[in-house]
């Protein structure tokens, strides 16, 4: 949502209660998945991440 619906990204991570770091992370990974960038290192994203 933050990056369909230009929310903020610290308020979100403050509403479900997870650290920065990690949000971005998940967004730097859903970017790179959207582009077709697929790591073999990691889990694709799901749609509660």
């Amino acid at each position: 949502m933050v990056l369909d619906q230009s929310y903020n990204i610290s308020e979100d991570c403050h509403s479900v209660g997870i650290a920065e770091t990690v949000f971005l992370h998940w967004i730097t990974q859903l970017k790179q998945e959207r582009q077709g960038d697929i790591s073999f290192d990691s889990k694709a994203l799901t749609p509660e991440q």
